[in-house]
């Protein structure tokens, strides 16, 4: 799973947006979604070795077009692609035409609505831009049907699901993650872990090594934390304790799922 990173649009004169976006496409992925990810740069995505099952384009806005045509490759051949708010601009903020070339019937406008719905498999999400300013330089866009939908738009062997709104820009994260645990649905990514704690405070990762996985607990809640997670790779569970505000590791083997070593955690109960 990939989230974009949108370099044409962090370094421009909106760099500020395209960061703020990015990084509230991180949090909702690896606290709220307990899922983690990487990123691929927008300007390298030919050096991706392998194609993801789920790609993310967060309120990007402007893109390169040999990125499109690369992302639509992805797509076409099995990836789902997800795009939040405006894509008809290149890299010079020059219009573009790229979803009417998907037969999707739309209008850009300019955002100024401080607060407005988005309709998730049938739910509805507030969205929230109250204090991203200056807003008239963010673009929206308008379904000409099923306005505050997600259009789903198949190509190929995959899928791109695309919304009006710049979603990470809002200031309801969960909203956010409510469209990323749609978009992980829809593109049948497995989790290689499962976690008890739904805290939204609570970040656990794990990195990846041959023979053996290190995880990732950090704390940025005020109260004392029990995490039960549940390793998929050995079947092992896992209960942890963690202090208010602290950062904790350990390693796990891959064979027997058996505790390596640790940092900062007293006693971890294995099951």
């Amino acid at each position: 799973m990939k989230i974009i990173i949108p370099f044409s649009y962090q370094l421009s004169a909106y760099s500020q947006h395209a960061q703020t976006a990015t990084k509230q496409a991180i949090r909702a992925m690896h606290y709220y979604e307990k899922m983690p990810c990487a990123a691929a740069s927008e300007y390298h995505l030919d050096r991706e070795k392998h194609r993801p099952k789920l790609a993310i384009l967060p309120s990007a806005m402007v893109l390169k077009q040999e990125a499109w045509e690369k992302l639509m490759e992805w797509v076409k051949q099995g990836t789902v692609l997800l795009i939040t708010g405006g894509i008809d601009r290149n890299e010079h903020f020059e219009t573009v035409e790229r979803l009417s070339k998907l037969g999707v019937e739309t209008t850009t406008h300019s955002l100024i609505q401080h607060s407005t719905n988005i309709n998730i498999d049938g739910k509805i999400y507030p969205l929230d831009y109250y204090g991203r300013l200056p807003m008239p330089d963010l673009d929206r866009m308008q379904w000409e049907k099923d306005g505050g939908s997600v259009k789903i738009i198949n190509s190929g062997k995959g899928k791109i699901l695309v919304t009006e709104y710049p979603v990470e820009l809002n200031t309801n994260i969960s909203s956010i993650a409510a469209l990323y645990s749609y978009a992980l649905k829809m593109s049948n990514v497995e989790r290689s872990f499962e976690v008890d704690n739904k805290n939204n405070g609570i970040l656990i990762r794990p990195t990846e090594f041959e023979k053996a996985r290190i995880y990732l607990i950090v704390s940025e809640t005020d109260t004392k934390q029990t995490s039960v997670i549940t390793d998929k790779i050995t079947n092992k569970k896992y209960t942890i304790n963690t202090a208010p505000g602290r950062a904790q590791l350990f390693m796990i083997s891959k064979e027997n799922g058996e505790v390596i070593s640790s940092y900062g955690i007293d006693n971890i109960k294995v099951e």
